[in-house]
């Protein structure tokens, strides 16, 4: 058996899950998830790095507060054993979601977890109505002059962090971005995509990775990341005219009546109206001393 951990962020558990079906040599060992991981847990995660054959690491910046995790602490102490591949990222489809921080209480909530539209917020903090935001959202002159570059600067920005990687994902993802949906939200891609970035990385350590074929897995596949489906901007739509369905389907989490999310009641499904009108409440709410 070929024992492997693996170092990421939320794409980690889907990228170990998936290179145990990839190849039945493969024993995963530990799965460090870095935003959750603690200088405390170092050495419990260590032993493992340090009994493992192949560290599958995502890039780390070197100022990232945990220092374990960082990719050049890895190299450091790991050498050859350490794999790197990116983080899978791409905002061409949503250049208008993102995530704003309340000062000193964390993460914004809403109805789409941590994910919030600009033209809702603003239009909130501005004192728009909620008709105002669907109309920016709804806006093709408004969304191509403020994110008309958004898919080619996003792909650019993932090939030139590919290019410091051992695994190769980019060129694949640029041919299938307008075949294919390849992404739930701008971090959370789909399996295929994962896998496809897997088998990369089977070839970089010497594994022969007994693939499903990408037709066959593109349907009726369990998609770990997909609890949160944003709507792709109109303007992605004008511009690349993909070839998948342009019907719309905005899964997120219930919420009760002032807009604050019932954790237990996921894949909740919105029409703009209903998601615009849920936001506002979730800012009134939260936000009422920061207006």
């Amino acid at each position: 058996m070929i024992k492997i951990s693996v170092v990421g962020n939320c794409q980690a558990r889907p990228t170990a899950e998936r290179l145990i079906r990839l190849s039945s040599l493969v024993e995963i060992i530990d799965v460090t998830i870095v935003h959750l991981a603690k200088d405390s847990d170092c050495d419990i995660h260590k032993r493992a790095y340090a009994e493992s054959d192949y560290i599958i690491a995502q890039q780390v910046n070197d100022n990232y507060p945990c220092e374990f995790v960082r990719t050049s602490s890895l190299k450091k102490e790991y050498g050859s054993k350490v794999v790197t591949v990116i983080n899978l990222y791409f905002s061409g489809y949503f250049p208008d979601w993102r995530y704003y921080r309340l000062p000193k209480q964390g993460t914004l909530k809403g109805p789409m977890g941590d994910y919030h539209c600009e033209a809702i917020y603003d239009c909130w903090i501005e004192g728009k109505s909620p008709t105002d935001a669907k109309n920016l959202i709804n806006s093709l002159d408004y969304n191509l002059e403020k994110y008309r570059d958004a898919a080619s600067t996003s792909l650019r920005e993932l090939a030139s962090r590919e290019s410091n990687s051992d695994c190769k994902i980019v060129d694949f993802l640029e041919d299938q971005i307008t075949k294919e949906r390849m992404f739930f939200s701008f971090n959370h891609p789909k399996i295929v995509l994962i896998e496809k970035m897997l088998v990369s990385v089977c070839d970089k350590i010497g594994i022969t990775a007994t693939t499903t074929q990408y037709e066959s897995i593109k349907e009726n596949t369990n998609e770990p990341l997909g609890a949160f489906e944003l709507p792709i901007n109109i303007g992605f739509i004008k511009e690349y005219s993909p070839e998948f369905s342009q019907t719309q389907k905005i899964k997120g989490i219930a919420t009760d009546k002032k807009g604050r999310p019932l954790a237990k009641q996921r894949n909740f499904l919105y029409n703009l109206d209903s998601l615009i009108e849920v936001f506002y409440r979730a800012y009134d709410t939260q936000m009422s001393d920061f207006k």
